[in-house]
């Protein structure tokens, strides 16, 4: 009875301790930061809404940080500063991205001059002529 007690004190303690182990070990903040931004080559507009996210959160931190007197009134405005200027950079990327996807979007693509055959002997005919220069047939 008792060696069944000591054996699932070990299992236990062994389940515990392999569940444990990963919440003790140090987070990579590269390996983080880069898995986030890992998408597809030349998505751009993504690592730009990332960006704006993060300095949209960091200005809410800085706030915050201010409210409760961790940042003195000239640290706060210097950094709140930077970090509005870097923000507002990088919403205008965004701005245009979406600006120019728009008018890629709603744009007609353009029709290229399309070959014109004669009706009536089937040969080419240019797309201003009002008569095929093969058969003189009106076109």
């Amino acid at each position: 009875m008792t060696l069944t007690i000591v054996f699932e004190i070990l299992v236990v303690v062994a389940v515990l301790t392999a569940i444990a182990i990963p919440l003790f070990r140090p987070v990579d903040d590269e390996y983080i930061l880069a898995q986030k931004l890992s998408l597809e080559e030349g998505d751009q507009y993504h690592q730009l809404l990332y960006k704006k996210e993060n300095f949209l959160s960091t200005l809410k931190d800085l706030e915050f940080e201010y409210e409760t007197g961790k940042l003195s009134k000239e640290d706060f405005d210097e950094t709140k500063e930077d970090f509005e200027l870097k923000a507002i950079q990088v919403i205008k990327e965004i701005e245009e991205m979406e600006k120019a996807a728009k008018e890629a979007v709603s744009k007609p693509k353009k029709k290229g001059k399309q070959d014109l055959f004669c009706t009536s002997c089937g040969k080419k005919v240019g797309s201003d002529a009002k008569f095929c220069p093969s058969c003189g047939k009106q076109v």
